[in-house]
């Protein structure tokens, strides 16, 4: 009957807002994903940092149409998320990572990071360069006070960075182990020493 079709879509519509609704809850959806949306429904306002922000105020705004672009701002919610947390595992770890020193060479102490570290090294490496390749790397983020930066800023920042690391602790194991092999002839005998320049 008609009353059946109207009630059987009235409450599929319902259902189907509800299903939006539930997305524009998530942990991940912040502020600018919030305006992404008033962009997409052509709002000028929607209280949605505002304690009066009720579940009529999105019902009444008709988002059924708008529910695949709603998903994408979801998407890129969580991939932004996962960026951002990534980025912060690399921050902490590197921020308390010390090398390790020993006399191995006779009265010289040689400087390495630990084999977890080097592991951790090539991991994060791998993961930046991934990335790199994020559509949403132009993503603006805001801080708390307001000022605007891209995820590709810290991204550069850490790909700098970690090939940075990566260059001083290659060098140094060549500057060491060749100085490993040198060093017992520098010991036996001080002639050696006589016979190179000055600059040497």
């Amino acid at each position: 009957s008609d009353v059946y079709c109207g009630i059987h879509s009235q409450l599929s519509g319902f259902i189907l807002t509800m299903s939006i609704v539930s997305k524009l809850l998530e942990d991940c959806i912040q502020d600018r994903h919030w305006e992404l949306v008033k962009g997409l429904l052509n709002l000028s306002d929607l209280p949605y940092s505002d304690t009066s922000f009720e579940l009529k105020d999105i019902i009444r705004c008709n988002i059924i149409p708008f529910a695949s672009d709603i998903t994408s701002i979801l998407h890129q919610a969580q991939q932004e998320e996962k960026m951002i947390s990534t980025l912060n595992t690399i921050h902490e770890y590197w921020t308390t990572v010390d090398f390790l020193f020993e006399e191995r060479i006779q009265n010289v102490q040689c400087a390495w990071l630990s084999s977890d570290s080097v592991v951790t090294l090539e991991e994060h490496q791998f993961l930046i360069n991934s990335l790199l390749w994020s559509r949403y790397l132009e993503s603006d983020l805001y801080t708390n006070e307001g000022e605007t930066f891209q995820l590709r800023t810290d991204v550069m920042k850490w790909n700098s960075k970690l090939k940075l690391i990566a260059f001083v602790v290659s060098l140094l194991d060549k500057v060491q182990t060749l100085w490993s092999k040198l060093s017992p002839a520098f010991a036996v005998s001080g002639e050696i020493y006589r016979e190179l320049d000055e600059e040497a």
